[in-house]
């Protein structure tokens, strides 16, 4: 059983307004998390999470991501699952070279997630909020693990 960790993200887009919960997996290195994937629907609090197929894996850019979609919308008779897509990562914070770890703690921001809004897919989605499983579970969200995985 591969075990996994994260939190859940509520974006929201720019453009529609509208909201798609993601998770957000967590992990030492990239090995840890590849292959791992996250499906939400277009304002209804569900998430899937699911391992991708190696072909869904390596065509992700391509064709792989809907490949995967239509997979567990099948599998799980849920229509409208959507898979949130990284835009851009941006850095808000400016160079602190030469100046002292404190500054550095008093000035840093966390880098801004941007996804393309899977709702609309012209707009863009940033994070409105974040959740622990449990926050989420506690606000209505329901949670579907395909697979062999177990959240922790």
């Amino acid at each position: 059983m591969r075990k996994v960790t994260g939190d859940v993200q509520e974006i929201r887009c720019d453009a529609c307004g509208a909201a798609i919960h993601n998770f957000l997996f967590a992990g030492e290195d990239d090995a840890e998390t590849a292959g791992l994937c996250s499906a939400g629907r277009c304002n209804i609090s569900d998430i899937v999470i699911a391992e991708a197929t190696p072909e869904e894996w390596n065509a992700f850019d391509e064709d792989g991501l809907v490949i995967l979609e239509e997979r567990l919308t099948k599998k799980l008779n849920l229509p409208g699952l959507k898979i949130s897509r990284l835009l851009r990562v941006e850095q808000p914070n400016g160079s602190v070279a030469g100046r002292s770890f404190q500054h550095f703690l008093r000035v840093y921001k966390p880098p801004t997630l941007v996804y393309v809004c899977p709702c609309c897919e012209q707009g863009e989605a940033r994070v409105a909020a974040k959740y622990t499983i449990n926050e989420f579970h506690a606000r209505g969200g329901k949670l579907t693990i395909v697979g062999d995985i177990s959240v922790e």
